[in-house]
């Protein structure tokens, strides 16, 4: 494989992990960080977007139309709460809640009728007590963490929505 994509995947990597933490060095506020996360993004990916038009006559259905704005939706509310939420709690509170898509995942399965094998299943209970563990003590501490928690959970949600909306 070229090191171009090794060079790129290295990229990719460090742009992801260090995204929470540039977000609050901005000092920004959080609904323009999303926001601008989104549009550069967008403004990245249109050129692609008009060149693969430019190949390709396919024009998406009334329903495949109706997923693209539901994922859009989904991603701007992950990006909007998630980024509130790293204002309010710790980066690594609101990073390990926000990354908890198998959780998720394995509920909006079983809503459709999929299957979870035993494994999944004691990994995603697994993942719970986790967030359990990172939450109880906001109780306690600090209500502001805990919204922030409640944030990036909801983020969460929404990520996995968009993700699963993805894959369909």
């Amino acid at each position: 494989m070229p090191i171009k994509y090794y060079m790129s995947l290295a990229v990719a990597v460090v742009a992801i992990s260090w995204a929470s933490i540039l977000i609050l060095l901005s000092g920004a506020q959080p609904i323009a960080v999303a926001f601008w996360r989104t549009a550069i993004a967008a403004a990245v990916l249109l050129p692609l977007l008009i060149m693969e038009r430019r190949n390709s006559a396919y024009v998406p259905t009334k329903v495949e139309a109706l997923l693209i704005v539901v994922s859009g939706v989904a991603l701007a509310t992950h990006f909007m709460t998630w980024i509130e939420s790293l204002y309010l709690t710790t980066v690594a509170a609101s990073t390990t809640l926000v990354s908890t898509y198998p959780i998720f995942t394995l509920a909006m399965g079983r809503l459709i009728g999929e299957r979870a094998g035993r494994r999944s299943v004691v990994g995603v209970l697994v993942a719970f007590l986790g967030i359990v563990l990172i939450t109880i003590p906001e109780f306690y501490i600090n209500l502001r963490a805990l919204m922030g928690d409640l944030l990036a959970g909801w983020g969460c949600f929404w990520g996995c929505v968009f993700h699963d909306r993805q894959g369909n």
